[in-house]
């Protein structure tokens, strides 16, 4: 049972006044558990303990059974991190035309501070209230260019998101009686770059940029395969046959002795026998751009992303802080929404540059690819500029610079 403190005892609020003297005139109480823990009682409205009984009737509907004393209040705070919950709530203040200071006051001290609840704060709070409204006020707030530079990339995802829709309706969605299999497989690591992209565009807007390295490799690896099917457009075909064919009966995976399967990166045809590699060696295909910046953009993307997609204890930062595994970590942001930007833009360029024939949408992709890269190099000198470099930026930098724009 709780007991309200002494009025004589300094008020836990932290204002260094007697208890009678501070919070005991306010809408809530300064109390003493039995375990002689001080807490702030405050009387919970009707709207809130509605809200407690549909979250133990949720409890039981997950588990079956009533929650006890070390259950979780909420179970959606396994679905809402901080971030997310600060994220929407400036949205919704944007959106209600919330003033500026009061949503920069709000988002600096956690409160909202009105007439219907302000007695229910400690003059500590109020004053930490009204201090980040003059701040505000006072312009002492130093903008952040980081922030700002990953403000404009992360919107500019969707402009590359724009672009590939344009180049899906002008380019892969003219399917004329000419269009060969090594262009069928062109457009289709198109279509599945933007399917990947817009998947990284909710990723990044739910505040789960570490997630989206491994989508990122596999847009990697659908350019990849775009290099390999102009480069070698006979075994691109022969490749994309025997892939259909294991669907429809007329390929099958080699056997061993016993009748399983020897290997699933070859494919016989049925009647001909003839062996097909059904994965190409993603290493021999950037090779053959003959470009030291490809290649080494090539060795330092490879071994990044690979990382986040394997079981890798080098990434331990992602879930690991303070002595507590937590799902809603990320770190990566900088890093998620700048790669992000590259590979998407890695992507149209070349196939603006080598694929597409129309000049209008030749010209429209190059702009999106064009300003995407201003942004990434506006980053990657603001970077630079804080610590002085690192070698991954140097070459994503070398790599955007052989864009034909």
């Amino acid at each position: 049972m709780n007991k309200e403190i002494s009025g004589n005892e300094l008020c836990p609020c932290g204002s260094k006044k007697k208890y009678k003297r501070c919070c005991r005139k306010k809408d809530f109480t300064w109390a003493r558990d039995e375990d002689g823990n001080i807490c702030r009682v405050v009387s919970a409205s009707d709207e809130l303990i509605e809200e407690f009984h549909k979250s133990r009737k949720q409890f039981f509907d997950v588990f079956g059974r009533d929650s006890i004393q070390d259950d979780p209040l909420l179970l959606g705070k396994y679905l809402v991190s901080d971030t997310d919950y600060d994220n929407d709530l400036d949205q919704a203040m944007e959106a209600a035309g919330i003033d500026s200071a009061i949503a920069y006051a709000c988002k600096k001290t956690g409160l909202l501070v009105s007439q219907q609840n302000i007695n229910k704060l400690t003059d500590v709070e109020i004053e930490e209230w009204n201090d980040a409204i003059t701040e505000f006020n006072n312009g002492s707030i130093e903008a952040n260019p980081i922030t700002s530079f990953i403000t404009k990339l992360e919107a500019n995802i969707e402009h590359l998101i724009f672009a590939y829709g344009l180049v899906l309706d002008k380019y892969a969605n003219n399917i004329a009686p000419s269009t060969g299999p090594v262009e069928f497989m062109i457009k289709f690591h198109i279509t599945k770059s933007m399917k990947v992209l817009r998947s990284i565009r909710l990723l990044t807007q739910n505040s789960m940029p570490d997630t989206v390295f491994a989508l990122l490799r596999t847009m990697y690896e659908s350019y990849i395969y775009i290099l390999y099917a102009l480069s070698n457009p006979k075994e691109a075909e022969e490749m994309l046959f025997a892939t259909l064919g294991l669907d429809s009966g007329t390929y099958r995976y080699p056997l061993n002795a016993d009748g399983s399967i020897k290997s699933k990166k070859i494919a016989i045809g049925i009647k001909s026998g003839k062996e097909v590699k059904l994965t190409i060696n993603n290493y021999q295909v950037i090779k053959l751009t003959k470009s030291k910046s490809e290649l080494e953009f090539y060795e330092m993307i490879y071994e990044l992303l690979s990382k986040h997609v394997h079981p890798n204890l080098s990434v331990l930062d992602q879930c690991f802080d303070m002595n507590k595994f937590d799902h809603f970590i990320s770190l990566h942001k900088v890093d998620g929404i700048v790669y992000t930007n590259a590979i998407a833009a890695i992507i149209l360029e070349y196939i603006a540059s080598n694929i597409l024939s129309e000049s209008i949408l030749v010209n429209d992709v190059k702009h999106v690819v064009k300003d995407t890269r201003d942004k990434i190099i506006n980053i990657l000198q603001e970077l630079d500029l804080i610590d002085g470099g690192s070698e991954s930026r140097r070459i994503l930098a070398q790599r955007i610079e052989l864009f034909s724009i």
